[in-house]
């Protein structure tokens, strides 16, 4: 079941635009419980404006020449490397990503965009030893860069390492607070641990950031009920409707709610 997950990345968090990256545009999940959450994300995180900061002025001398993405980048042209690098991952071109990331490490072991970029390569690769390794690497030349914590978290969640995730999810969150899909994906590891409160909390703050996701909002509801709210539950799942009148799981959990309560007339609108 969980090679399944990781193999077909649309669908999602039932349909949560959580972050699949390995088989969709967004750079950041890879199961089929995570793929549709690319929306959750901001367009730096789906790979679509991050810069090398620092990199340009460190490098622009002397810079070993680069063959990435089909042409040569020396000197002046290490950012433009490493943009195509990000473009090729849109384009789920992993292993040249890999390859073309390696070499630049290869160079120069301490460019933590590069070990960063290699390590989510390898994540999407399925080599998660490869991917940790490099990761580990980037957060060490780098603390305070949130990515390489996420990408290191997704990667411990799909090796059933949840404790040691939440650490870097927590920490993915506190240095970007207002990225959604972290929280989301915080959210939903503290679920898989069994925590219910701290995952519904994990899922408000997700959708205070973007309230327009209505399977935010239905997963919401479902962590609200395993702990113990059910009134709040259905209120969150009755909002997953409004947003998307054909949400069929949030419409059969209100009906499941209003039968336990009770109420089969409202049961059957559901």
């Amino acid at each position: 079941a969980a090679t399944a997950a990781r193999s077909n990345a649309d669908g999602a968090v039932s349909s949560l635009t959580s972050a699949s990256e390995r088989n969709s545009p967004y750079l950041g999940c890879r199961g089929s419980e995570t793929a549709d959450a690319m929306r959750w994300s901001s367009a730096k995180l789906r790979g679509r404006s991050e810069t090398r900061t620092g990199i340009s002025a460190s490098r622009s001398a002397g810079a070993t020449c680069l063959h990435v993405a089909g042409s040569a980048g020396c000197a002046n042209s290490v950012v433009t490397a490493v943009k195509a690098l990000i473009e090729r991952l849109r384009k789920r071109d992993y292993k040249g990503v890999a390859k073309a990331a390696e070499l630049i490490v290869t160079q120069n072991a301490k460019d933590y965009e590069a070990q960063y970029l290699l390590g989510r390569a390898m994540f999407h690769l399925k080599k998660d030893r490869a991917a940790v390794r490099h990761l580990s690497k980037a957060i060490e030349l780098k603390p305070d860069y949130p990515n390489p914590y996420f990408f290191r978290a997704m990667t411990l969640a799909y090796s059933k390492k949840s404790k040691e995730a939440a650490k870097d999810f927590e920490k993915a969150a506190e240095l970007a607070p207002k990225e959604a899909i972290y929280w989301v994906e915080l959210a939903r590891n503290y679920a898989r641990m069994g925590n219910a409160p701290a995952a519904a909390s994990g899922m408000e703050k997700a959708i205070g950031i973007n309230p327009k996701r209505p399977q935010g909002w239905y997963l919401l509801g479902n962590y609200r009920m395993r702990a113990g709210d059910p009134i709040n539950a259905r209120a969150a799942w009755e909002k997953a409707v409004e947003l998307k009148p054909h949400h069929l799981q949030a419409h059969l959990s209100l009906g499941q709610y209003y039968q336990t309560a009770g109420h089969p007339q409202k049961a059957a609108v559901h």
